[in-house]
């Protein structure tokens, strides 16, 4: 448009300037697109109607501007839902794509093709997948020692919990924790060392609400 304003401010310079088919049907397609009546804009452009030439080319500009600017407000809103919808479409189906993209990192993974293990006082070396994989498993099941929580350790941890954090399915919040009593804090403490003793915990604890928030990427 700026150049159209420096075109038409030297009037005395312009005598005719013919539009051509291809120029008339563009503008036409505009006007229609913007639903502007014009009654200059597919004649010549002479020095009579350069003034309202101008005037209805800057309606036309602030027109398209105010279509452009919704368009693209639908176009995010139209991505933002197709990218929730593939992300609950990847939690129920496809897991591991939805922590990929959660991420947002390359990942790098370890391949064990092979291993040693020690049976009968002799080094066995097992490449079958479904050893190795038995193998891994029993290896990190059993190297660490067991451990038991202390009250004070837990004291700590409850004092730098943030206040204000969502529940989950237990509508248990952080709050309820921190200002517990002395008795149900010992209780925690007891019920946690007992899933330590038994390696296990209430499949309850495994369950938690998502809210997929897609942010744009730079």
């Amino acid at each position: 448009m700026s150049k159209v304003c420096k075109l038409f401010t030297k009037t005395e310079s312009v005598k005719k300037v013919v539009l051509n088919n291809r120029q008339k049907i563009t503008l036409m397609d505009i006007m229609n697109e913007v639903k502007l009546v014009s009654t200059v804009l597919l004649h010549d452009i002479i020095s009579n109607n350069i003034a309202e030439y101008l005037r209805d080319l800057i309606t036309i500009n602030d027109l398209l501007i105010v279509q452009y600017k919704a368009d693209l407000i639908q176009y995010k809103n139209t991505q933002i839902k197709d990218f929730v919808q593939n992300r609950c479409d990847n939690l129920m189906n496809d897991k591991k794509k939805m922590i990929n993209s959660f991420m947002n990192q390359e990942i790098k993974s370890i391949v064990i093709d092979r291993i040693i293990v020690t049976e009968n006082d002799e080094e066995i070396l097992k490449t079958a997948p479904e050893c190795i994989k038995k193998e891994v498993n029993a290896h990190f099941q059993n190297i660490a020692e067991p451990y038991h929580t202390r009250g004070g350790e837990l004291s700590y941890i409850y004092s730098s919990i943030l206040n204000g954090k969502a529940s989950g399915p237990s509508k248990i919040l952080y709050e309820m924790i921190k200002h517990s009593s002395v008795k149900i804090k010992l209780f925690i403490t007891n019920y946690l060392n007992e899933c330590l003793t038994l390696r296990k915990i209430p499949k309850e604890w495994k369950l938690a609400d998502l809210y997929p928030i897609p942010k744009p990427k730079p």
